[in-house]
């Protein structure tokens, strides 16, 4: 695979997210705009509207009162998956706050972090190996994998790589085991296979990356 990517363009102005519940929201439309043209963001959380009667409806409105259209569905935050989210933090793409508007540091974010998932440090290295070489980086949750890799924005392209995070601390096979413990070195090794999608004309490549 090329490490000469199509570069993204650059995120030029740093966003404000929110901490809450141990994840990390974009609230703004600006926000959320900004980092989506960059290939940033994993869900969106669209509120459901709060059920009114037609005739308390129709009360508020003779009283002037401002009314939410229960057949139109409102935005709410998107939310970056952890790994991402460290990253744009990191690289002062972002700023986090909690809902109290208190500023949150790199160290509070990473044990936030660390807390929900213990592996979150050795994602976390393979999502920024990846992001470093301009490739843009979703989850790949649905692949039963930890992530799709694009060339540019998965509006774009389908994904070139999905990639399975292994800790090469750990012995994974009986060779592995017969040649002793395998030390982390701190860098990425990949190893690929081409594998088919349901879509018999698009292939993607498989990887299993060591940590």
């Amino acid at each position: 695979m090329s490490q000469d990517s199509a570069e993204v363009a650059p995120v030029v102005a740093p966003v404000v997210a929110q901490l809450k519940y141990n994840s990390v929201f974009l609230i703004g439309d600006r926000d959320q705009n900004l980092l989506a043209e960059n290939g940033y963001g994993a869900k969106q959380f669209n509120p459901v509207p709060e059920y009114m009667p037609p005739a308390v409806l129709a009360a508020r409105e003779a009283e002037g009162l401002p009314v939410v259209d229960q057949n139109v569905a409102q935005d709410g935050p998107v939310m970056l998956f952890d790994e991402e989210a460290y990253y744009l933090f990191h690289t002062g793409r972002i700023h986090v706050r909690t809902v109290c508007g208190e500023e949150v540091s790199a160290k509070m974010l990473w044990t936030k972090f660390i807390e929900k998932n213990k592996g979150f440090p050795l994602k976390y290295q393979v999502y920024a190996y990846f992001r470093a070489k301009h490739f843009v980086v979703k989850t790949g949750i649905h692949f039963g994998l930890d992530y799709s890799v694009y060339r540019t924005l998965p509006t774009m392209c389908h994904s070139e790589m999905c990639a399975m995070v292994v800790d090469a601390t750990q012995p994974r096979t009986v060779d592995e085991v017969e040649h002793g413990r395998v030390a982390n070195s701190g860098q990425v090794r990949i190893r690929s296979h081409w594998y088919s999608k349901p879509n018999p004309h698009v292939y993607s490549i498989v990887s299993i990356v060591l940590v």
